[in-house]
């Protein structure tokens, strides 16, 4: 946190994994001390990256592993907002790719769809005690790779505190990132994106057309001389 002080940084993304220092249960008052510490260098813990455990999210195939993965999330919840933070973004289903027999992934993508729906539906209230927005990663897992269908899947929960955390360099393996920005609009929460300046210049026009009020997350080495760029980067290409 000292570093991101340094370097002029407002927030942190912080990532929520199995075994790590931050994760489902973490004691809530070590959650409380983090975020003491923060503030003591004027830096907020913005948005929490949560990972799920291995074998589970909400389009497994298996109602146990579902369920597994929702109270996973609903931990990650309370503990993001015991660390002040804004949003949890999950990346909801990995669907497996054909095998070289041609065999159907194990997943499949419909059912994968609905389960992600109903899992958002019994987590959203959750999100709203804790004052959290869950987000939905698209276009990771194999999985949510158009912009209409994350759109329609979002408004389907209809909940104001769940939304999309789109990843600028996920998005661009499928699609064109403008495009999933003008679609997802004020649906998204949170925007990912790289330090490099084309990109970051193209990411901020397009989140500027459609009023954007979330969090924009530099992703990139965390060391001082790359913070001290992605500042600059971010003060070019600001208008």
């Amino acid at each position: 946190m000292g570093l991101a002080g340094r370097a002029g940084a407002e927030g942190l993304e912080l990532t929520l994994a199995h075994g790590a220092a931050l994760s489902a249960d973490t004691p809530l008052a070590r959650c409380d001390e983090w975020r003491r510490q923060g503030k003591e260098v004027a830096v907020r813990l913005v948005v929490i990256r949560c990972l799920f455990p291995a074998d589970c999210d909400f389009g497994h195939d298996e109602a146990e592993r579902r369920q597994q993965a929702r109270a996973w999330v609903s931990a990650a919840l309370e503990r993001a907002a015991r660390l002040g933070a804004e949003c949890l973004h999950v990346a909801p289903a990995c669907l497996a790719m054909a095998d070289a027999s041609g065999a159907p992934p194990e997943v499949d993508y419909a059912d994968a769809l609905n389960r992600t729906y109903e899992s958002l539906s019994e987590l959203w209230p959750a999100a709203e005690r804790c004052g959290v927005v869950l987000c939905v990663v698209p276009a990771t897992g194999r999985f949510l790779l158009s912009p209409l269908e994350t759109r329609a899947l979002l408004d389907r929960v209809n909940s104001a505190y769940v939304g999309a955390a789109l990843d600028w360099e996920a998005v661009a393996r499928v699609g064109h990132p403008p495009a999933w920005i003008r679609t997802l609009g004020q649906r998204m929460a949170v925007v990912r994106v790289g330090g490099q300046e084309p990109d970051l210049s193209a990411a901020l026009k397009a989140l500027a057309a459609v009023h954007f009020r979330g969090s924009i997350v530099l992703t990139g080495p965390a060391d001082d001389d790359a913070l001290t760029r992605a500042r600059e980067v971010l003060a070019r290409a600001l208008p």
